[in-house]
């Protein structure tokens, strides 16, 4: 652990961060393959690692509390006392002494150690072999002598040039080169060429310093093709007899796995501080002495209010248990996990899943909390059980039968009306359903259909019967539906089963009542259809037999008119007039009625049809009747519609003849043709300047016989519009006029909604 991160982080933050991370730096000693141990200075040993007891024999709890000074080697404890009380704050220093085993020996370990105010940590190795084997060879060189007897790191001696002058195995290792090897190359070359420049520049001006005569202490990291490590190089100055800078001794100690447990150890630090959930500590007591930002956002209260304040009574806590009960109950476990009520500084009620945990820290016992606030979470779920307690009501009172399946179809349950009402038992019932209560003609249809449902995941919806407890059989309608996963795939299938019984029963009456009505219906049309054609034969007698009188009349006339002129009187020649005028007229008036009867009879045809060509050849034909008219026509252009062609160039000749007809005492007659808009779709729109009608009689119009104007002013039957209103009607439209008296008028028809196209 770094003495500088303690000096950075506030007193209480540090020790807190400390306790909570305790464990992890626990376990990062567990991991090392060198001795460990981290010591305080009033209380002595607080762990060690798995190497350090496997070395000495002792376990870790019978080395805590015991002071290094009384375990090291007699000869050995005023040095470490005084290395110990002395050392600089933050910067490690290495030292070698005996430490005591179980069976009673002396193992020498070399220690590289690091002091806080408060702590000491230590990471050393085992070397009473090596030294044995070296007291054994005995001592090399003064130079390598120096450089190995108290680092147990890679070591070098460099000289001013910066080449190396002496290096140990490990160090030559390092580099993939024996010792002979490495001897006169410029450490400059060596480690640019393994590490790359970066590298160097690190390095470089702390190794000036140290050439120049000045201890000088750096870190530096340098890529491996496994990833990024760190390194701690020490360089000490060697001087000779005059005090003149001979070289420099280079100790590297690779501080990989303590800089990452650093790293670690700060991040998980900063976790606490931007933790989503609120993270806060206190004593025994009940004093808060941590709180995180994320408590002041949910509680709203700032860490200065919180330091300090008893957190029962600052949240209004709302334990599960009396106080005294709940703090027995956490002493007792050391942690305790469940649900509480706090409330904010605003005053809102939170509900919260809190975790506490009991820690040593500095040997004081604090707790440490932390909360989720799950009061929208409750919120809901009670929601959902109050809206599944409606649901069940709600299916009870509407008397429908609830049951759920499981992905392959079998059942899974039924709701109680089941039972109640076929009075089945769910041993009988769960798995195959209904199928052992359905009607005998219902069993292989409902089957298949469940089946198919079931292998495609579509919904199932079919009508069965089903015997009821009593032994008479009910008409069902059973519904399911599938439930998917986030996948997509089936998990479950709700259905619900509801009595039709009495919907059924009344289809089935009212489908035989259908059947006789179809055939009665069928029986009535064949009746129709004879009657038309006695109606048609009639109709063919009553034309032939009346126009032949007709025409005998209407020929005599015309032959006294012609041969007796002379010899008849003014009075005798326009009675015969009027004779052949009535003649005529009743002719008109039967060939109209048959027309109007035809209409009604005749199938239509309908098909797309071009009103503008039929309208312009309806208004030629009446041009060539009066070649001496003059008037107006405007036909608008690229009218289509849908209908019967015959019967719509009777409707046009009506209309627009009667436009022709009513203007012809206007000196500038005006007629129009042209699409216009109702409300149920397209119409189309006859208009003129003619002379009109009272709009007070406009419900006449379109009765047979019923005429608005005498025949001396217009001549005419009243059938034409009669007519007109039936074509109109069988074509699903409708037929209306607006008028005024010499204003002119309008007649609009549609055609059952179908639509006007322009230029098709």
């Amino acid at each position: 652990m770094r003495a500088e991160w303690h000096r950075t982080c506030p007193p209480v933050g540090a020790q807190l961060k400390m306790a909570i991370l305790e464990e992890d730096l626990k376990n990062l000693c567990g991991l090392s393959r060198e001795v460990m141990f981290v010591a305080s200075r009033e209380q002595g040993i607080l762990a060690v690692n798995r190497e350090l007891e496997a070395l000495l024999g002792f376990s870790e709890s019978e080395l805590a509390g015991r002071r290094i000074g009384e375990i090291v080697y007699p000869d050995d404890r005023d040095e470490t006392e005084t290395a110990l009380r002395t050392s600089a704050i933050g910067l490690p220093f290495a030292i070698e002494n005996r430490w005591a085993t179980r069976s009673g020996e002396w193992r020498l370990i070399s220690w590289v150690l690091e002091c806080t105010p408060e702590r000491i940590y230590g990471a050393g190795q085992d070397i009473t072999a090596e030294r044995a084997a070296e007291q054994a060879l005995g001592h090399s060189a003064a130079e390598l002598k120096l450089i190995t007897d108290r680092l147990p790191a890679l070591v070098s001696y460099l000289d001013t040039d910066g080449r190396y002058a002496q290096v140990n195995e490990t160090y030559a290792s390092w580099f993939g080169m024996d010792v002979e090897r490495m001897i006169g190359l410029r450490a400059q070359d060596v480690l640019t060429e393994r590490f790359g420049r970066d590298y160097w520049e690190q390095l470089r001006p702390c190794l000036d310093r140290a050439l120049a005569g000045t201890p000088c202490r750096t870190e530096a990291h340098a890529l491996y093709p496994a990833g990024e490590r760190y390194f701690e190089v020490h360089y000490q100055p060697h001087f000779d007899a005059n005090g003149r800078v001979r070289g420099v001794i280079a100790l590297v100690i690779d501080m990989t796995n303590r800089k990452f447990a650093e790293i670690d150890l700060a991040f998980r630090a900063a976790l606490l501080d931007n933790a989503l959930e609120p993270i806060f500590a206190w004593s025994p007591g009940g004093e808060i002495i941590y709180w995180n930002p994320k408590a002041e956002k949910i509680y709203g209260y700032r860490r200065e209010e919180a330091m300090g304040s008893r957190s029962h009574d600052l949240l209004k806590s709302v334990l599960p248990l009396p106080q005294d009960q709940f703090d027995a109950h956490l002493a007792e476990t050391g942690e305790w996990r469940g649900e509480l009520r706090h409330t904010t500084k605003s005053g809102e009620l939170l509900t919260v899943e809190s975790r506490m945990r009991v820690m040593e820290l500095a040997g004081r016992r604090v707790v440490v909390e932390s909360n989720r606030d799950v009061t929208a979470r409750r919120a809901a779920e009670l929601e959902l059980r109050e809206s599944e307690e409606r649901y069940r009501f709600t299916v009870e009172l509407s008397g429908q039968i609830v049951w759920t399946a499981d992905a392959q179809g079998a059942v899974e349950a039924f709701s109680e009306l089941a039972y109640e009402l076929t009075g089945a038992t769910p041993e009988e019932s769960l798995g195959v359903g209904w199928f052992h209560l359905l009607h005998a003609e219902d069993k292989a249809s409902t089957k298949t259909a469940w089946r198919a449902a079931v292998e495609s995941g579509t919904a199932f919806d079919v009508e069965h019967r089903i015997r009821m407890r009593d032994g008479s059989y009910r008409w069902m309608r059973s519904r399911s539906f599938p439930r998917r996963g986030a996948t997509g795939e089936i998990i479950r299938w709700y259905g619900t089963t509801e009595d039709i019984d009495g919907r059924k029963r009344a289809e089935l009456t009212i489908a035989e009542l259908n059947r006789d009505l179809e055939r009665r219906v069928e029986v009535r049309t064949r009746e129709l259809a004879d009657i038309n054609k006695e109606l048609e034969t009639f109709a063919y007698s009553v034309s032939h037999d009346l126009r032949a009188p007709l025409r005998a009349i209407d020929g005599f006339s015309r032959i006294l008119l012609e041969d007796e002129a002379q010899r008849l009187s003014e009075a005798g020649v326009r009675c015969l007039d009027r004779i052949r005028a009535n003649a005529q007229r009743m002719g008109e008036l039967i060939e109209d009625l048959l027309q109007l009867s035809r209409v009604g009879r005749q199938p239509i045809e309908p098909r797309k049809i071009d009103l503008t060509s039929i309208a312009r050849e309806v208004v030629e034909n009446l041009r060539r009747q009066e070649p001496g008219r003059s008037a107006e026509v405007r036909i608008e252009p690229g009218m289509v519609a849908f209908g019967d062609a015959r019967l719509i160039r009777i409707v046009l000749e009506n209309l627009l003849g009667n436009a022709w007809k009513y203007t012809g005492k206007k000196a500038e007659a005006s007629i129009e043709f042209e699409r216009a808009r109702a409300a149920d779709g397209a119409a189309w729109v006859v208009r003129d300047n003619g002379a009109g009608f009272d709009p007070a009689y406009s419900h006449r119009l379109f009765a047979p016989f019923q005429r608005l104007h005498r025949d001396t002013e217009f001549p005419g039957t009243g059938i034409g519009l009669a007519t007109v209103a039936r074509i109109i009607r069988r074509h699903g439209g409708r037929v209306w006029a607006e008028s005024e008296q010499e204003k002119g008028a309008a007649f609009y028809f549609t055609l059952g909604g179908d639509i006007a196209e322009s230029g098709a």
